[in-house]
């Protein structure tokens, strides 16, 4: 129980390491939660920024993703535990103890953590999220449908029930999240633009 609780722990500080918060100050010295969608993320940073940035913050948080999910299974931790450090890590990518809550939508984290806790379906998922970048020069887009792809492929295999419950859990959390800062972000800009 220690060390699932150390790992829980380990994984949601490792997931708030703010990528796109530490390169929009890196590279341009301006805090990205202030530009675009506010949101600390691939998409926003991406626009904000570039496709270059986008990139690299898209394989970055993913690396979080990836890292925490490999550390479960180094330790052997039980499936149930191993799905808990996996929302864990997403959790902290969209809540960042860094940034006072702040932070992303979770995509690339997710995606992250997808290639190690299933990592057939999760090539499936990049090849397809891959193709799409190819035909439409779209990071964002292409990131979205490999996360899509992924979890309709980890249902549709008969994945075990612990990867079920992590899927349909980080799931809702990056649906959540995605729903609450899109309104957020929409009375935001209306106030922005009534103080014009």
């Amino acid at each position: 129980m220690t060390t699932l609780i150390a790992t829980l722990i380990a994984a949601y500080l490792l997931g708030g390491i703010p990528t796109a918060y530490l390169l929009g100050k890196r590279w341009h010295e301006v805090d990205i939660r202030t530009l675009g969608s506010h949101n600390v993320g691939t998409s926003n940073a991406a626009k904000s920024f570039g496709p270059r940035a986008g990139a690299i913050v898209l394989l970055a948080d993913a690396t979080k993703g990836a890292l925490a999910a490999g550390l479960a299974l180094a330790l052997n931790l039980p499936p149930w535990g191993a799905a808990l450090v996996a929302l864990a890590v997403v959790v902290g990518h969209n809540f960042s103890p860094y940034l006072r809550l702040s932070g992303g939508r979770g995509v690339a984290t997710a995606l992250g953590v997808s290639t190690v806790m299933v990592p057939a379906v999760a090539f499936v998922g990049l090849i397809v999220g891959a193709v799409w970048f190819v035909g439409m020069r779209n990071i964002v887009g292409a990131g979205v449908l490999a996360f899509a792809v992924t979890n309709v492929l980890v249902v549709a295999t008969g994945a075990p029930m612990p990867v079920l419950a992590m899927c349909g859990a980080v799931s809702m959390l990056v649906l959540g999240t995605h729903l609450a800062r899109e309104r957020s972000g929409t009375r935001r800009t209306a106030m922005e633009e009534v103080e014009r």
